[in-house]
């Protein structure tokens, strides 16, 4: 599965830190796609406005899914040779809305907002 968007890093104080955009791939079985999901790894590659990049390797996704929507929770940690957050554990949570996300067709789109807490 492959997803792409935006990203925003703020400070404690919610000040902005940078901003970029993000190409995942996820790698799941095709049978989750109509069902929970438990174990899935996925790369993410930010690349940042000034044009470095990071990737963060998500090493556990847990998703729960039902009627259109999806809560998940995933650990991993950002590469040692990122531009950015290098060799920070991270930990995070989100939530999504999309056509087909928990029911036998499975999910075809899906909006989600991830939040990440990035740790030294």
């Amino acid at each position: 599965m492959k997803l792409t968007g935006t990203v925003t890093c703020v400070d404690p104080g919610g000040s902005p830190v940078a901003t970029g955009t993000v190409d995942q791939t996820v790698t799941m079985p095709g049978t989750e796609r109509t069902g929970d999901e438990s174990r899935d790894t996925s790369t993410t590659r930010v690349t940042w406005a000034d044009g470095t990049v990071s990737t963060f390797g998500f090493d556990q996704i847990d998703v729960v899914k039902a009627a259109g929507t999806a809560s998940l929770v995933t650990t991993g940690s950002v590469t040692g040779d990122s531009a950015r957050f290098a060799r920070d554990a991270l930990k995070a949570v989100g939530t999504g809305v999309g056509v087909g996300c928990g029911t036998v067709i499975g999910e075809t789109a899906l909006d989600c907002t991830l939040v990440i807490r990035l740790t030294r």
